[in-house]
């Protein structure tokens, strides 16, 4: 015996996960449709994106040296002597060095080709520069896509002033014949201009040279002058500038930009202009350290010659006097002291134009000469203890040798800072030059179509969970009973009817569910309502039966012929009738043709034996729409109508009519008037509460009582049959 049995564990507190899987599997299509949608868009939006490409060079900073080695020894003990990369990054980046070369290359200046608009920058790009000029995608080169660049066309603009007023103010030049062009501003004529020369716009201030244009006579071009500090910030914002490593001294110069080659000649340029900058500070720093040398070799000169002279007068006027050995020692002593602080003094200009008097360098550099000060007034006091003659005798010696040290000293370093000032290179190294890589860094094409794939899914199921919680459906039968509606059956969702829609129609052959596969269990449900409905109409006026819905594509007429069907099937003659006038389909299942039938009978265009048809199936007849009218409604509300209903009560044991969706239009209203019973379906998720109640009162204004609803459509998840409130399990026994 087959049975269905219905259990109900209904949980409010729980998330119905299972509803949710439902829901997106329902709009499946919608996230199908919406990622494959989305997927194209950023698929065309990365294939129409300015490739962006990255450049870079790599370079040495290697540790500036002073000349000098104590200085260099002071530096190392305080930490002078660290990595000097972070400072010379910094100066990379200063406007000393990215100013010459954006005067170099005019980047102030932004003159360009006018593409047409979302995809006329892609052709131009494929197009290149080098295989002359493209011809329009569509039309001659006097149409309006001659207007616009298309591959080829290129303009450089020499010379360009205008006030600060017009900065990024777009100007139009539209190329003329031969070497002729105009300059438009906001639609309206400036003047007329000539390649190679200069002009100038009085009323405008503004002064401006372009030196060439490739293109066709009327392409257009725009050119606007910008801000030289927003030019700045802009290409230090392109610029990548970082050391490799810890206190490497290695550092990568990158740059990012949609022009290979403007990309390799700004890197290498900013190199240049560094390069340059560094020499010249090294060679200044050595040519002041050789003025101070310049400046104190006539003094010590002077003083050596003096000092001789004061010696060799002694010796003359007194007699030879010999220094002992202690006076001997002593003496060279005060020589050593004095030859460091000789060699403190010629550091110490170079040591005050580096550092603060506060600097530990600084400090440690004063506090050394105050040792040796100190050292030589202890020698001097001990000189005081020496005999008058051999007193004499070695101040005239150590001044002719302190002064003879000094000399050499300064000769020394005179011919040392000479060599360096010859033979400054600077400390940056250039180890790789600028190398752009032939690839596109950005858009990142597979990433952008992933995201926006991503996206599309996301926002389908953002949308369908939305649409489910805002706009939700009848769940469970217990909410149509809850509310005084009377149901009658509730019949699972039946895949095998979804693979039978989706075929296409044969004529002559019957695809109804029931007759097909008896044992499928919305045909096992239907049989139940066969049961109630024979009950139910114990008390009805007549045996003629409607069967409607509040909206379309929600079984309609898969209750009526499949009911047909199993009431036929139970002995009882029945004739299904398609009363839906525009877009039934009854006559698909049956394999039929829809003309002629029902509104070619009640136009009288069609005697009822034309188009009353026997089917396949035992005790069962139908009548199909027929061709769609232009006024179905006056066709049901006519007398001949009337008359069919009245006529064919006593034909048949049943009647049914597959009317279309009340909602939509009125005609189960009008065809309710003649029906003893009259039945409404309703799918559940997307028949709404608020739906079923207003097309049960639109029918009973029009004198249309509802003896029973049924609940169609109920989803099945493994065993059961799941709704947000309510799981109903169908168990074929």
């Amino acid at each position: 015996m087959n049975q269905i049995n219905i259990e109900n564990t209904t949980d409010d507190d729980e998330i119905d996960i299972g509803q949710i899987i439902h829901s997106l599997w329902h709009g499946k299509w919608v996230i199908i449709i919406s990622a494959i949608i989305t997927g194209a868009i950023g698929v065309t939006y990365a294939i129409l994106q300015t490739p962006i490409y990255s450049g870079n060079a790599l370079l040495q900073i290697e540790k500036k040296s002073s000349g000098l080695a104590s200085l260099t020894g002071l530096a190392d003990a305080f930490g002078g002597g660290e990595s000097e990369t972070p400072t010379e990054l910094e100066i990379l980046k200063s406007r000393a060095v990215i100013v010459p070369t954006i005067d170099k290359f005019n980047l102030e200046i932004v003159a360009k080709p006018k593409v047409f608009p979302v995809f006329g920058a892609y052709f131009y790009r494929k197009f290149g520069l080098s295989n002359g000029i493209a011809k329009p995608l569509w039309g001659d080169a006097d149409g309006f896509a001659a207007e616009y660049a298309w591959g080829g066309e290129q303009i450089l603009v020499n010379y360009f002033k205008v006030p600060a007023g017009l900065y990024k103010t777009e100007f139009e030049i539209i190329k003329g014949d031969g070497d002729n062009y105009a300059i438009f501003l906001d639609g309206d004529e400036l003047f007329n201009g000539l390649l190679g020369k200069l002009h100038h716009i009085e009323s405008l201030n503004m002064d401006i040279q372009i030196g060439k244009i490739i293109a066709r006579k009327g392409t257009r071009f725009t050119l606007k002058k910008l801000d030289k500090i927003l030019v700045i910030d802009e290409l230090v914002k392109n610029l990548s500038i970082a050391e490799k490593g810890k206190k490497s001294g290695i550092v990568n110069i990158s740059m990012l930009g949609a022009d290979k080659a403007k990309i390799k000649q700004i890197i290498d340029h900013i190199l240049s202009t560094y390069q340059v900058q560094n020499i010249e500070y090294n060679s200044i720093e050595a040519n002041k350290s050789l003025e101070f040398v310049k400046q104190q070799l006539p003094t010590a000169t002077l003083n050596l010659k003096k000092s001789e002279e004061k010696l060799f007068e002694y010796r003359l006027n007194n007699k030879s006097v010999d220094l002992s050995l202690q006076t001997q020692q002593l003496l060279n002593q005060l020589l050593k002291v004095e030859e460091g602080l000789n060699d403190l003094n010629l550091q110490e200009p170079e040591i005050s134009r580096k550092f603060k008097r506060e600097h530990p360098i600084y400090i440690e550099f004063l506090r050394k000469r105050a040792d040796l000060e100190a050292k030589r007034d202890e020698i001097n006091v001990a000189t005081n203890l020496i005999p008058a003659e051999q007193f004499n005798i070695f101040r005239l010696q150590r001044d002719v040798e302190l002064t003879q040290k000094l000399y050499l000293q300064m000769l020394n370093k005179h011919e040392e800072l000479k060599i360096i000032k010859a033979g400054t290179i600077g400390s940056i190294r250039i180890i790789d030059d600028t190398v752009v890589h032939p690839r596109a860094v950005k858009p990142k094409k597979a990433i952008i179509a992933i995201i926006a794939t991503m996206l599309g899914i996301i926002g389908s199921i953002g949308f369908i969970l939305i649409r489910s919680m805002l706009f939700k459906g009848v769940e469970s039968a217990d909410q149509l009973e809850d509310l005084g509606y009377n149901v009658y059956a509730s019949i699972p969702l039946s895949l095998l009817e979804d693979k039978l829609t989706k075929l296409k129609p044969r004529l002559g052959e019957v695809r109804v569910l029931s007759d097909l596969y008896p044992e499928e269990l919305s045909v096992e449900a239907l049989r139940g309502l066969r049961t109630s409905l024979h009950f139910a109409m114990m008390e009805a006026e007549n045996n003629i039966i409607m069967i409607t819905g509040p909206s379309p594509a929600i079984g309609k007429s898969f209750i009526s012929q499949n009911l047909a069907t199993l009431i036929a099937q139970s002995g009882s003659t029945v004739l299904l009738v398609d009363i839906d006038l525009r877009r039934g389909r009854l006559h698909d299942s049956f394999g039929r043709k829809a003309n002629p039938g029902l509104s070619e009978y009640l136009a009288n265009a069609a005697e009822l034996d034309e188009v009353l048809v026997t089917s396949k199936i035992k005790n069962l007849d139908i009548i199909t729409r027929g061709k769609c009218p232009p006024n179905p409604s006056e066709l049901l509300m006519g007398k001949k109508f009337d008359e069919f209903c009245e006529a064919q009560k006593s034909n048949y044991d049943f009647i049914i009519l597959d009317s279309p969706p009340i909602l939509a239009v009125t005609d189960a209203a009008i065809a309710g008037k003649y029906c003893g019973t009259s039945m409404m379906v309703v799918k559940q998720g997307v028949n709404h509460l608020k739906e079923v109640e207003l097309a049960t009162n639109k029918l009973a204004l029009s004198g249309v009582e509802i003896k029973g609803y049924i609940f169609n459509g109920i989803s099945k998840k493994s065993s059961s049959y799941k709704s947000q409130n309510s799981y109903y399990q169908y168990e074929y026994k």
